[in-house]
């Protein structure tokens, strides 16, 4: 039987295998945010559950690039969020502190 990180990296998972609902869930990160990149909107969107390129910019190859590399020794995690409201919430903590 393959293993869930042989599913993963062969693209073999059947949908909703890993999906679960994140209210009131807790866990533990031993590590730290490395990298924020941003992306205009121009370039990309996300329209029913799909990642949709505008191949006008091209830079399709370059964004799979980028998360080739972050997953050569581990998993990757990918997070996206608009950024001017990611950051109306990110900056005032950080400047806080």
């Amino acid at each position: 039987m393959d293993t869930v990180k042989e599913k993963v990296l062969t693209n073999r998972v059947d949908e909703g295998e890993l999906w679960f609902k994140t209210e009131n869930c807790k866990i533990y990160i031993n590590g730290y945010l490395f990298c924020l990149t941003l992306i205009p909107k121009d370039y990309i969107a996300f329209r029913d559950n799909e990642l949709v390129f505008n191949e006008e910019y091209n830079i399709r190859e370059a964004f799979y690039y980028l998360l080739a590399r972050y997953n050569e020794k581990a998993y990757t995690f990918v997070s996206v969020y608009d950024a001017e409201r990611f950051m109306n919430i990110f900056y005032p903590q950080m400047a806080s502190r």
